[in-house]
């Protein structure tokens, strides 16, 4: 296979690729499948393109298309005038004109058609609703579906499948919403995802908002949610030699510019009381992982809810 250049043709038996033109001559060549396929993706297209064109005008719509080339078949062109091909149309340009043919509108001597004329007259948007036979109910005894779409969207954060018992629901929540609060500033945003998605119902989100506020504000944690700290939700690291943990604390917070290099590292849980010794024991565990990346400044804090206590450690 070569590839033309200035009229000559260059040899290409040692190039990695070959540039040929996309030609009728393919269907010859190896490449016949190839180029039937492109062929069929590039009208396709063009349908598609088409159809969006014919379907989002409101007031008119010009399409201007080129004449077909005459088909072999075709013993003259009163006869195609007379007769469709009945080959499959292969651009849009045939496909136009064959229902120009079909409808017996096509003429030789014209060079434009009027498809559809409303005298220009644009149909009226229709404000007023339409009338139904419904029957409106006043009362309709059912279970709050609210409640188990909830359930069966968020089962993960409602119940705890380790001591396979519901948490107290309050605490669940807060909880979520914590792992998603970066900075004081965002209970706002928090609160009002969590009603999109579902978590929280528009009459609980005011009671979620002040928890939320509350907790971000508590002196002892409204350091860790300000400007002056870098804080990240959930993070995992990775160690080599190390079975993969499942655990992780809700917030890791980074002060750089805290102790000795590369700075201070502050480890935080937010708990279900009462406190157990597990609690503390995984956080310290994870805290021996950012030793052996190097930090000498951890600090680890417990924060339970309902009570509110906090653990620094």
């Amino acid at each position: 296979m070569g590839a033309v250049d200035g009229g000559r043709k260059a040899r290409t038996g040692n190039a990695p690729i070959a540039v040929v033109s996309q030609t009728q001559a393919l269907v010859r060549t190896p490449l016949a499948h190839q180029y039937t396929e492109e062929l069929e993706k590039t009208f396709l297209e063009g349908l598609n393109m088409l159809y969006v064109a014919f379907t989002r005008p409101r007031h008119r719509l010009y399409a201007i298309s080129r004449r077909p080339k005459p088909t072999k078949s075709s013993a003259s062109r009163s006869a195609e005038a007379e007769m469709p091909p009945s080959e499959q149309a292969k651009t849009i340009a045939e496909l136009l004109h064959r229902y120009l043919l079909s409808t017996e509108q096509w003429d030789d001597e014209r060079t434009a058609y009027v498809l559809a004329d409303a005298q220009h007259r644009v149909p009226a948007v229709k404000d007023a609703a339409a009338t139904t036979g419904n029957w409106q109910l006043h009362n309709l005894t059912s279970t709050p579906w609210e409640e188990r779409l909830r359930l069966r969207r968020h089962a993960n954060t409602v119940f705890d499948f380790d001591d396979q018992q519901i948490q107290r629901e309050w605490s669940r929540k807060l909880h979520y919403a914590l792992r998603r609060t970066i900075l004081a500033s965002d209970v706002e945003r928090v609160a009002t995802h969590l009603v999109a998605e579902g978590l929280v119902s528009t009459k609980e989100r005011p009671a979620l908002l002040t928890l939320l506020s509350r907790t971000v504000q508590n002196p002892q944690l409204a350091h860790y949610f300000s400007r002056e700290v870098s804080a990240e939700t959930e993070r995992e690291i990775l160690v080599g030699g190390v079975p993969r943990q499942e655990y992780k604390p809700d917030r890791i917070v980074f002060e750089p510019t805290v102790g000795p290099a590369p700075g201070r590292v502050t480890l935080l849980d937010f708990r279900i009381p009462p406190p157990e010794p597990q609690h503390r024991r995984l956080l310290q565990q994870y805290g021996g992982l950012f030793q052996q990346l190097g930090y000498q400044d951890i600090q680890h804090v417990l924060y339970y809810f309902d009570s509110e206590e906090v653990m620094v450690f």
